[in-house]
């Protein structure tokens, strides 16, 4: 896990706040927005993980959130900066390995909360799922930067 953050991070290396800016198109992520949905799911899982651990989902929580359309692409947090989305995905990162630093054998590992492409997982499985989450988006990064018309400094 710390693999892929540390590699989503390292793509974030040299990014201007004018490039972390800049849309590919229309339709498509800039960097920052990628950061924004990125560290919206890592503090999702902070929540989620302690509390299915526990044997529960967390306050609000509904089945419709196991719904493609309420999760791909999800994001709440909102970044003015590159340097704040990254302080934002370190926070939300420490917290979820301080979570799983702590967890036990006699955790609850019956409760589980669907992903659309995924499945049904518990809270380890979920955790697993941060890594390639990660993985998914540092190459994505990586791809917005060889877009024509990415700014050059």
């Amino acid at each position: 896990m710390q693999e892929g953050h540390d590699a989503l991070i390292s793509s974030l290396d040299g990014v201007s706040d004018a490039q972390a800016a800049w849309k590919p198109a229309p339709d498509e992520w800039s960097i920052l927005e990628l950061m924004d949905h990125v560290v919206t799911i890592k503090r999702f899982l902070v929540a989620l993980t302690q509390h299915m651990s526990q044997g529960a989902w967390p306050p609000g929580l509904t089945e419709a959130w196991q719904e493609e359309s309420a999760q791909d692409g999800a994001t709440v947090a909102r970044f003015t900066s590159i340097a704040e989305a990254r302080d934002a995905a370190d926070a939300a990162h420490d917290a979820l390995l301080a979570f799983l630093r702590g967890v036990t054998p006699e955790m609850n590992t019956e409760k589980t909360f669907t992903h659309f492409l995924f499945g049904a997982m518990n809270f380890r499985e979920w955790i697993i799922f941060e890594r390639i989450h990660d993985g998914d988006h540092g190459p994505t990064i990586a791809r917005i930067k060889s877009r024509e018309g990415y700014p050059a400094g």
